[in-house]
Order: structure tokens, then C-alpha cells, then sequence
């Protein structure tokens, strides 16, 4: 991944530093996922996914409209759930191959981290009814801003 360049917000970088952003996404459970239907409407869902190596990955079934989107129009945003807490990312995003060693990995950490209540059994991508399609996002810009204050934002651009 390549470095930002700094926040051209009112924020210097030290007041909202890149890997704050990173934990932030790292660690939130639910995000939304913003795409563009062929036609040019807006189309946004919640998703899970994880945040790993500097990109967002997701996950989803081959007929949904979400792969159907990014077939036409791969610019997506993402987004954390709340309004409070918040970081947006946006980026083309890419079809992970699998089998790859990228695709295993990311399997594994939605396998860590989202677990079924019942059993405690982690989420197996493997062997969902359909085989599912996982999409990287790497940030072309990203923006955050702390406790709701959109006043106080800072923007990252990566190359």
C-alpha cells in the first residue's frame, strides 16, 4: 500500500493519525458499502468485511446486485455505521481470485472474527450455499473526523 499524503483538513496529522484510522476500521463489526447500479443509481447495503494490509475486503454471493454494480462501475465507498464514529473510504474495488493465498487469508479472518452466537463457530466462506465472491478495496481517498465534529476532518489521498 502506498503512504498518504497528509490530512488537508483543520486537523494536523498528529491530531488524527493514519493508524488511529486503521484500528477504527480494523475493529468495527458492521460497515455500509455504497455502489453504483449500471443506470447510475445508488445502491447501499450493510456489510461485514475486514480491514488487512491496507485495503477493505468484502464479501458476497455472485448474483447479487452489489457484483453486478462493480461489474459496471467498480468505485465504491465505504463506510463505518455510525454517524459518530466515522471514517469513509473510497476506492475501486477488485475481485480477490480464488483460490489465491490473498483469498485463504481473508477467509480466515472473517473465520476470526465474525462468529455465529449459537455455536461460536466462525464464518467459513468456503462453505457457503453459494460459492462467494470477495472484493479488495484499496483507498484511492479516505476522510475522517472525531465524535460527529464534521468540522473537524482530515483527508488522506493515496496514489
Amino acid at each position: 500500500m502506498s503512504t498518504p499524503t497528509p490530512p488537508l483538513g483543520s486537523f494536523s496529522p498528529a491530531d488524527i493519525p493514519w493508524s488511529e484510522v486503521e484500528e477504527r476500521l480494523r475493529r468495527a463489526f458492521d460497515y455500509w458499502l455504497v455502489t453504483v447500479r449500471p443506470d447510475g443509481r445508488p445502491h447501499a447495503v450493510p456489510i461485514w468485511g475486514i480491514w488487512a494490509d491496507g485495503a477493505f475486503y468484502f464479501y458476497t454471493e455472485p448474483q447479487t446486485q452489489k457484483v453486478r454494480n462493480v461489474g459496471a462501475q467498480p468505485e465504491v465507498v465505504v463506510h463505518l455505521e455510525s454517524a459518530n464514529d466515522v471514517v469513509i473510504v473510497e476506492g475501486p474495488a477488485q475481485e480477490v481470485p480464488d483460490p489465491s493465498a490473498e483469498w485463504t487469508a481473508i477467509e480466515q479472518a472473517f473465520y476470526a472474527k465474525y462468529k455465529d452466537p449459537a455455536t461460536g463457530a466462525g464464518l467459513r466462506l468456503s462453505t457457503a450455499p453459494y460459492p462467494p465472491v470477495v472484493f479488495r478495496v484499496r483507498p484511492r481517498h479516505a476522510r475522517t473526523w472525531l465524535h460527529g465534529n464534521a468540522y473537524a476532518q482530515s483527508h488522506w489521498h493515496f496514489s
